[in-house]
């Protein structure tokens, strides 16, 4: 072996030696450095060394998670020229979701309060039409933080999914009491209605929304005529 290859040898050991003595504080804090530069695999590599060293600590699986996040939003922000190309991209989109989503449940086992997280678990599961599933950890959500306007009007959406429309329409309320935006809150009642093939007090509320010029008027027409309505 000649001196120069022993001399890389002796480097590249040294640079593996000096990451494997970095502590749980300095591999967060890679992590962090790696997001901020936009290179979302490094930093959960770090984040996943994190984890592996100090698995009870609830803030290295939220940030893995939140990473998984960010490089499945990269995922989806890359070219198909294909159809197999795009079935790709979404797979690999679900694996990340996936994983994401049991980073946070991780966290979640510790600290069963933080709202955020639980809130992420609960759309995710929406996103997935398992409406059943979606319904407690909003609630539990709500339970945690009951001002979050937003949790109240997708619980909503997750009622109609399982047909229990009566607690929908209340939850729609709720959320209106604590946000008092009427043109969301006419939208979010007529596309209710409709859903429920109601159309009479669905188009009560186009009327509502044509009336103000509202932003989400042209929206609501799309979702009044769009063939398969969905929560």
């Amino acid at each position: 072996m000649t001196l120069k290859t022993i001399l890389l040898v002796i480097a590249v050991s040294t640079v593996i030696g000096c990451e494997s003595r970095l502590t749980f504080e300095e591999l967060m804090k890679q992590g962090e450095q790696y997001s901020a530069e936009g290179n979302t695999e490094k930093s959960i590599e770090a984040y996943k060394k994190a984890v592996a060293q100090s698995p009870e600590e609830t803030s290295a699986h939220e940030a893995l998670g939140n990473a998984y996040y960010r490089e499945m939003a990269a995922n989806y922000r890359r070219s198909a020229t294909n159809t197999q190309e795009w079935e790709q991209i979404k797979r690999r989109g679900n694996e990340l979701r996936d994983l994401a989503v049991a980073e946070y449940r991780k966290a979640l086992q510790k600290d069963k309060d933080n709202w955020e997280i639980r809130y992420r678990v609960a759309v995710e599961l929406f996103n997935q039409k398992k409406y059943k599933e979606a319904i407690p950890e909003f609630q539990q959500t709500i339970q945690s933080n009951p001002k979050y306007a937003v949790a109240y009007s997708v619980l909503a959406s997750s009622y109609l999914g399982v047909g229990q429309h009566d607690l929908a329409l209340k939850n729609i309320e709720m959320a209106h009491n604590l946000d008092k935006d009427n043109e969301h809150y006419y939208f979010s009642v007529g596309k209710a209605y409709y859903f429920m093939n109601n159309p009479n007090k669905g188009f009560e509320m186009e009327t509502k929304l044509k009336a103000i010029s509202s932003v989400y008027y042209q929206q609501f027409l799309d979702y009044r005529y769009s063939h398969n309505k969905e929560p």
